[in-house]
């Protein structure tokens, strides 16, 4: 999985806070589809969590 701007989706996390992979392994021809549909769907409800620097005040 990467980023709009062709960096891998790093730093991102399950609502459990459990953090996901960007590098998905399919071996199985036959599941691509269901895979990246599991894929898609985990990314698009996950929280990233390192969006920007704290700012130092």
């Amino acid at each position: 999985m990467t980023l709009d701007t062709g960096a891998p989706a790093t730093g991102y996390a399950t609502s459990t806070g459990a953090p996901l992979d960007p590098d998905v392994a399919i071996s199985n021809k036959g599941r691509v589809k269901a895979e990246m549909e599991r894929v898609l769907r985990a990314f698009g409800g996950a929280t990233r969590l390192n969006m920007a620097p704290a700012l130092a005040l």
